[in-house]
Formats: structure tokens, sequence, C-alpha cells
């Protein structure tokens, strides 16, 4: 051991005596192409001695081999480089609305006499909702059906004599219209008592019961509300900067947080204003809701796809690393002395969710450093987990 010591240090003292003795020419350094010419010289030597420390590192290893220090590698885990679909979305948040919103009224007034719904009912398109309270209208047409009886018994004696030229045409004239007149009448209450049944203009769930048996109906006044949620929309705003990448009849992608629950939908509207306030623009999109699940202002988040790339280049972002505006990860090579790490410089692109575009710098079939990499350097030797 001390014999190794001996001789490294002699061989040591003797280049430094043949660097001090050489009888290279002087480099005038004041000069440009000088200072480029020393510093040319300088890295030459600075490899050869380098060459030389390695070579005579690897001859003392093999003499003595308890001389070299052992080198400790540091323990990573590990990740393939992946070649897949990349997509990036925007995300925004959203709304669960429905056109659906319908009323029952009356069209004459009168008190309510029956209501054959309450507030969480179902209920199907021209179902009964109520009946409004319509003597008054039923004894009218009973006493002008009595009138007509007698109106057609004159007209038709009148016809008689009128065929047998007996009689004033005035009078024959007059007994017809009287019928007419009557049968008008009594068509008209018809349709107002046929009015005195509100049904249900659509199918749905009872929201609420404005007004109840007994109360007083008026004509425009809702009597219930219906809310149908077979079909439902999705409506969000978006700011105006993505005004290039939303089109009508693209699919996006919607998120139900509090059901926890993802749903597909096309953008089926865009709206024609930007709102000057917050400078967005309205988008609307049909979701299918045959489990009635969804109900209207659910929120909702919706990612809508901006970017997207096939068959590319992908890896977790957090491996990337930044150093003097240079990009890099670690690519893990194998060597006669173990696993080692290998600085490779890359290209990045987008970045979503976690994941990053590789633009250049990898080929696809490579295994990078991931946990552990913050003390790994060029050349580390390495350990997986």
């Amino acid at each position: 051991m001390k014999r190794s010591i001996y001789i490294l240090t002699l061989i040591g003292f003797i280049l430094i005596g043949l660097g001090s003795c050489s009888n290279d020419t002087e480099i005038d350094t004041s000069t440009l192409e000088g200072k480029r010419e020393a510093l040319t010289k300088n890295k030459d030597k600075v490899a050869e001695l380098k060459a030389e420390i390695e070579k005579l590192e690897a001859e003392i290893a093999e003499l003595d081999p308890s001389s070299v220090k052992k080198e400790k590698a540091l323990n990573i885990t590990t990740t393939k480089v992946e070649k897949k679909d990349f997509e990036e979305f925007i995300e925004i948040v959203g709304n669960i609305e429905t056109k659906g919103n319908y009323t029952a009224t009356s069209e004459i007034p009168g008190t309510i006499t029956s209501m054959n719904y309450k507030e969480g009912d179902a209920i199907g398109r021209g179902s009964l909702v109520a009946t409004i309270d319509n003597e008054s209208t039923l004894k009218s047409k009973g006493e002008l059906e009595l009138k007509l009886k007698l109106a057609r018994d004159v007209f038709e004696r009148r016809e008689r004599l009128w065929k047998q030229n007996i009689g004033s045409e005035i009078e024959f004239l007059t007994a017809k219209n009287n019928v007419e007149s009557l049968e008008k009448s009594i068509e008209t209450l018809g349709t107002q008592i046929s009015k005195a049944n509100v049904y249900a203009p659509a199918g749905g769930v009872v929201e609420r019961v404005n007004l109840r048996q007994g109360e007083l109906a008026s004509p425009g006044v809702p009597i219930i509300n219906i809310i149908s949620t077979a079909n439902v929309q999705v409506v969000a705003d978006v700011a105006e900067t993505y005004l290039p990448v939303i089109k009508k009849g693209s699919k996006i992608n919607v998120h139900i947080p509090s059901l926890n629950m993802d749903r597909e939908a096309k953008i089926t509207k865009i709206g024609t204003l930007i709102n000057p306030n917050n400078r967005t623009f309205k988008i609307e999109a049909n979701i299918s809701n045959k489990d009635r699940v969804l109900k209207p202002n659910l929120q909702t988040m919706i990612k809508i796809s901006q970017f997207k790339a096939e068959d590319a280049i992908v890896v977790p972002t957090n491996i990337v690393r930044r150093n003097a505006g240079e990009e890099f990860v670690f690519v893990i090579e194998q060597t006669p002395s173990g696993k080692r790490a290998k600085k490779q410089i890359i290209k990045t692109g987008k970045s979503f969710e976690g994941q990053t575009l590789i633009e250049a710098g990898l080929t696809g079939d490579e295994e990078l450093v991931a946990e552990g990499g913050n003390l790994v350097k060029d050349g580390s030797l390495l350990r997986i987990r």
C-alpha cells in the first residue's frame, strides 16, 4: 500500500516537472486569436490530464482494490416513456339547466273544486290537474238548450208554412236565425265548460302547487309548476380567448362532482354575444338524463379539448428538470459498474394534468429516473427501488 502511494506521488512530480520544462512557444494572449489558441491548448491539457488520472485510478484499483472508495448508489424509482395520445383541455364550471319548465293554468276564473296532484308527484302530458267550478255555466247551458228546443219547434212550423206559401218571409228567417244563434251560444258555453278542466301541458314532476282545492283560480295564474328533466342541458360561460377552439358539435366531458359522475355531451349552441362585464360567451350542450338523476342547477366541471396529438411521447411533468434555460431528464443506462443516470436534454411541449408532451430528445423506449431524482446528477450510480 505504501509502495503504491509512493509510486503515484513520484509520477505526479514527474508530470509537473515535464509540464514546467516544456519548450512550447509562448502564446500572445493580448489578441483575440491568441486567447482562443491558449484556451484550446489548455482544454487539450485538461483532457489529457483527465485521461491520465482515470488510467492511473484504474491501475491503482487493480493493484490495490482496498484503496478505491466505494461509490454510494442513490435509491430511485423509474418510469417508462409512453407513446400515447396526448390531449389538452379547457376546464370551466357549468350548470345543469332544463327548458322543460311548465305551468298549468286555468283559462276561466272560478273556484278549484278538485286538485289531483301534490308536490313531488310524477305527471304525464295531458293528465287532468284540477277542475274549476262551472255550475253557473252548466245552468246557463241547460237554459239555452230548453230555448233551443222551443226555437227549433217554432222554426219547423214556420218552415212548413213557408213551403205552403203561408206566412211572411221575415217570420221564417227570424225563426231560423233564433235557432242558429242559440246553437252558437250553446257551443260557446260548451267550450267554456271544457275549459273548467285543467290539463298538464307536458310530463314531468310537480315541482310546486300554487293553488289548492277551494282557492280561486284566474286566467294566466299558475296552478302548478311542472319540471321535465327528460331533456336537460349543460350551460357555461367561456372566456372569449377560447372562441377559436369552441365548435358546434364538439364533444365535451361533463363531470358532476356531487354525484361523482362523468357523462359526454355535444355542444349544441354557441352564444352570439360577448358579455362585456366578464368577457365571456355562453355555450349549451344537450346531455342524456334517461335515469333522471340530473337535476336543474347542479354544478358541473366541463372539459373541452383544445389540443390533441396522437401517438405522442409523454412523460410525467414532475420528472422534467430545468436549469440555466435547459430542460432535461435523466435516462437510466446500464454500464459495467451498474445502472447510471445520463442527462438527456429535451424540448417540451404542452402540459396537462401532470403529463408533458416531449417534442424532441426522446425516442419513446427509454427508462427514466422518477422519484428520488432530486439528488441525481449526470453519471450517478443508481439503485432501483
